[in-house]
């Protein structure tokens, strides 16, 4: 019984280490990134830590100033052993992805989950992922300018005319229909 217990502590203290390996520390900046989506890949360079990243998806297309990222496999199947070869600092992962979040966090590695499935969520992400940089200030600005876009946008609908529609009717297909 003594035994089954100590199995069960050192367990615990296993999975709570991990568990605090998992969320980004405001003390700590990240110099090595992964992204494991376009999405995010796209979001850390409109953050400035371009740079920093060394790892993205088959799926993700850097700008072409950057120095060529190491590819990592798929957005919802990445090389573990690839990311780990990278020895990130932090991983950038969609919340779509919780699976592979799980996966990198039990491997010990810092992971930042976002949710980039609506307009929301992005912007919070911008937030979320500036504060994981260190850049708190850069994501402020860029969080603000992405705001006065969607307002604009909304504005700009808000009064835009609808153009009428149209419809084409024959009596019969045309040909190779």
């Amino acid at each position: 019984m003594r035994r089954v217990l100590m199995s069960v502590l050192i367990l615990a203290v296993a999975s709570l280490s991990s568990l605090a390996a998992a969320s980004p520390s405001p003390d700590v900046v990240p110099e090595r990134i992964v992204s494991l989506a376009p999405s995010i890949t796209d979001l850390l360079f409109a953050l400035e830590v371009g740079e920093r990243v060394v790892g993205v998806t088959d799926w993700c297309v850097p700008p072409p100033e950057a120095a060529g990222p190491a590819r990592i496999g798929g957005h919802v199947d990445p090389n573990l052993e690839a990311v780990l070869a990278l020895r990130p600092d932090l991983v950038v992962v969609e919340a779509a992805n919780a699976e592979t979040a799980d996966q990198l966090t039990r491997l010990g590695l810092t992971v930042c989950v976002v949710e980039h499935r609506h307009v929301k969520g992005i912007v919070a992400s911008v937030m979320l992922v500036g504060d994981a940089c260190g850049i708190s200030e850069r994501a402020a600005v860029l969080r603000k300018e992405i705001g006065d876009r969607l307002a604009a946008v909304s504005r700009d609908a808000a009064t835009a005319r609808v153009p009428g529609s149209c419809s084409w009717w024959a009596a019969k297909p045309p040909p190779g229909v």
